[in-house]
């Protein structure tokens, strides 16, 4: 994975993954010589924080295989349009019986990659 973005110029600056890979990588030595570091250890993969989301699940199939992203997130953009819009309707059914008040909030936004080289995609970490 970073030999793959080092060949493009890219220097990561985080990793995301799932909270099933990150269960598997802290508890793998990345190797087996006495006193090794585990492969996820202190919230971080070599040097580089990892964060755990729901966001990014197994990848469908036997036997389960996990994802995990590598990349400069300073190449994602997110973009937003208008401002936060927070509607209130208190006559919502089973809301104004109880005398509450149903609240919607809308945000408007949307995410794009600006260089896709910057991101390595990993999806076959065995979790099982």
């Amino acid at each position: 994975m970073f030999e793959k973005l080092a060949l493009v110029n890219v220097t990561p600056n985080a990793i995301l993954t799932h909270a099933k890979v990150a269960t598997k990588l802290g508890s793998t030595l990345k190797s087996t010589t006495a006193g090794a570091d585990y492969i996820l250890q202190g919230g971080s993969i070599n040097g580089l924080t990892a964060h755990v989301s729901n966001q990014l699940d197994a990848k469908a199939g036997s036997p389960a295989k996990g994802r995990m992203i590598v990349g400069d997130f300073g190449e994602l953009v997110i973009g937003e349009w208008g401002a936060t819009e927070v509607l209130a309707n208190p006559y919502a059914a089973g809301y104004y019986e109880r005398g509450d008040i149903q609240l919607r909030i809308l945000h408007t936004m949307d995410a794009v990659v600006r260089r896709p080289e910057a991101f390595v995609l990993v999806e076959d970490i065995a979790i099982a």
